[in-house]
């Protein structure tokens, strides 16, 4: 009897034992939850990731994208953090593929503004468009070279993208460089995709050869641009 009693002690103290442990499991993984939500992280538009933006550091262009005349912009994941800094660059999206690395290590050396979300600081999540714009050389023929970004403010009208059966099967997403010529009129003379997934080459091409734009200007008269159109395929 007094052994029975002796087990019986010791399956107490056991279960006392495992109920202590499973407290403090349950306070550990509680706190751990606070300090997640204390430490958010917010998805933004690149729109707000470029007003962040207070200090900026130019790439440096590849010789080899150089020499073989390649540009256009790089898109990129960033991720900042409560502070301004930048704590993660990358996936990269879309871009060519020479261009990346460079894009890559001078992102790393940005600097945003303090994110602040209801009057707490936060970690923020966005893209960030990085553009080469290669040298011209003596001679060649001399239209002018408009960044992706303020190409993209004088669209007048566009046309959305077919999304491929195929691709829409295989879940294929994510962004398309377009290499676009565009007269004085802002009408699409020519259009070539220069990056993206094989199967959206054609009708992100296809889409931009029907943008219109709103005329460009240099010093007060229209002009011809060569520029970049970044289509982005999101399945529905």
């Amino acid at each position: 009897m007094q052994h029975e009693k002796c087990d019986s002690a010791k399956q107490a103290m056991k279960a006392f034992v495992l109920f202590l442990i499973f407290l403090c499991g349950f306070a550990f993984a509680t706190q751990d939850a606070y300090a997640q939500k204390g430490q958010k992280r917010v998805n933004v538009s690149s729109g707000l990731m470029r007003s962040l933006v207070t200090e900026k550091v130019d790439p440096d262009y590849p010789a080899k994208a150089a020499a073989a005349k390649i540009e256009g912009p790089v898109v990129l994941s960033v991720t900042v953090g409560q502070d301004g800094s930048v704590l993660e660059v990358g996936p990269v999206k879309c871009g060519q593929a020479v261009l990346e690395q460079a894009a890559i290590a001078a992102v790393k050396k940005w600097h945003y503004k303090q994110p602040v979300l209801h009057g707490q600081p936060v970690e923020v999540q966005g893209d960030v468009v990085v553009d080469f714009v290669r040298p011209r050389t003596p001679g060649e023929a001399s239209r002018m070279r408009m960044d992706t970004v303020t190409a993209e403010s004088h669209i007048a009208s566009q046309v959305a993208p077919l999304y491929p059966e195929a691709a829409k099967r295989g879940r294929i997403q994510g962004c398309v460089v377009v290499q676009a010529e565009i007269n004085k009129d802002g009408k699409v003379e020519h259009a070539k995709a220069v990056s993206g997934h094989p199967l959206l080459l054609e009708p992100a091409q296809s889409a931009v050869s029907q943008y219109r734009y709103k005329p460009f200007e240099q010093n007060g008269v229209a002009t011809d641009v060569d520029t970049y159109v970044i289509v982005t395929f999101v399945p529905h």
